[in-house]
């Protein structure tokens, strides 16, 4: 991918193209105030979105505003997920940065089951 813009713009790109994969919607609120199922919607759009910016070795400043709203929709699915939290605890998620205990920790921390 060209890359132009502040990395906010980058980021957006690799929003918007994650989103027009075939699926699910997702309503046009605020991550807070989404139901659990719409927030597992866009948390695996997010997913996508950072994925394909990681494999296109994106600029760090992107990197770093698809990873923050990655970890905040993360947190949240978690704070609400039961369901969700017992896969990061029993060592089941797929973890978008690796298997590393570093990155391992963040996420179990992040999901309250560290």
């Amino acid at each position: 991918m060209f890359f132009v813009g502040d990395p906010e713009q980058t980021a957006q790109l690799y929003r918007d193209q994650a989103f027009k994969a075939n699926g699910p919607s997702v309503p046009e609120l605020h991550y807070e105030e989404m139901e659990e199922e719409d927030l597992r919607n866009l948390f695996a759009y997010l997913y996508l979105s950072l994925q394909k910016a990681l494999t296109d070795a994106a600029d760090d400043g992107t990197i770093g505003v698809l990873m923050k709203d990655y970890d905040a929709v993360f947190q949240a699915l978690a704070e609400v997920s039961e369901e969700f939290r017992e896969v990061v605890r029993t060592g089941r998620h797929r973890y978008i940065t690796g298997y590393e205990s570093e990155s391992i920790e963040k996420y179990r921390k992040l999901a309250g089951v560290a």
